[in-house]
């Protein structure tokens, strides 16, 4: 069936503010991004100076802080992949074998991710105080005296481990709540046809469950590292420390000190290296899923 030119006028126009939203919000803020990146400007001087790719020459070359806020930001994203969306998987396979009071786990599991990230930060940050906070006091109670006192968000070696468990915390929920969901699409007649023929639990999950989770698997880390990766408020209402610089810090810390167009390379920098590595990984699972 053919449809008529007032019937295309008619679709173009109720997709058009769609169409006008995306541009205004999405399309335009990347093009503009993109071009302060190639000037010279701050607030204190009006005058814009092209400066070509001198912002990005300094930020690949000559900016080692910001490549370890990066490294930072990566350690966040290595431990939620392995630690929270593990953990989540084995949740997710507990309460999907029907256990008792099994809503109650759900919501109870959720409950931290719906939780805003500036509400959680300033409960972490309760938790971890110095003086005042539940952990050392709990272990001082446990004989451990020697953490009394002691700076967890203000020292070199603790300050990323403290905001990753933190973030894992509060990014349980999600990771937990898909991978049930994918579970339990898992149709219950491979399992029943793999009991007959004499399979264990342990073979049912190597030939079953985990070949038909993995895209679902997959899916959870891409946006397990999309969001370690520009992690912002739980970090800012956590510490202030230097030792807490992830690549979001620091460009919010570049724009309030008066640097947009040096900020703006350095969002542009900072997206291309995510898009690589999503690229990668993508293209790391297609290989594996081939070979298999």
């Amino acid at each position: 069936m053919k449809i008529s030119y007032v019937e295309k006028i008619g679709i173009f126009c109720f997709v058009l503010p769609a169409l006008l939203l995306f541009f205004a919000f999405n399309v335009y803020p990347v093009l503009k991004t993109l071009e302060l990146s190639f000037f010279q400007w701050n607030n204190a001087n009006k005058d814009v100076v092209f400066v070509g790719f001198a912002h990005y020459w300094h930020i690949l070359f000559n900016n080692p802080k910001f490549w370890k806020a990066v490294l930072n930001a990566g350690c966040i994203s290595l431990l939620a992949i392995i630690l929270q969306n593990g953990f989540a998987l084995f949740l997710a396979l507990l309460i999907n074998k029907n256990i008792k009071c099994g809503s109650v786990y759900k919501a109870i599991f959720l409950s931290p991710f719906v939780v805003s990230g500036v509400v959680a930060g300033l409960v972490w940050k309760f938790i971890f105080d110095s003086n005042f906070g539940i952990l050392n006091k709990s272990l001082a109670i446990m004989g451990f005296t020697k953490f009394l006192g002691f700076a967890w968000l203000n020292q070199i070696n603790t300050t990323i481990p403290s905001i990753a468990f933190a973030h894992m915390w509060k990014g349980l929920g999600c990771s937990f709540i898909v991978l049930l969901i994918g579970l339990q699409a898992i149709p219950v007649e491979f399992y029943e046809a793999a009991k007959v023929d004499g399979a264990d639990g342990w073979q049912q999950f190597k030939h079953i469950t985990f070949p038909l989770i993995t895209p679902i698997y997959v899916v959870v880390t891409i946006f397990t590292i999309l969001n370690s990766m520009k992690i912002f408020d739980l970090i800012y209402s956590m510490t202030k420390s230097s030792f807490a610089e992830v690549p979001i810090t620091k460009i919010y810390h570049s724009v309030i000190n008066g640097a947009p167009s040096y900020s703006a390379a350095m969002v542009v920098v900072f997206s291309i290296l995510l898009l690589i590595i999503f690229l990668i990984y993508i293209f790391a699972y297609k290989k594996l899923s081939y070979k298999k």
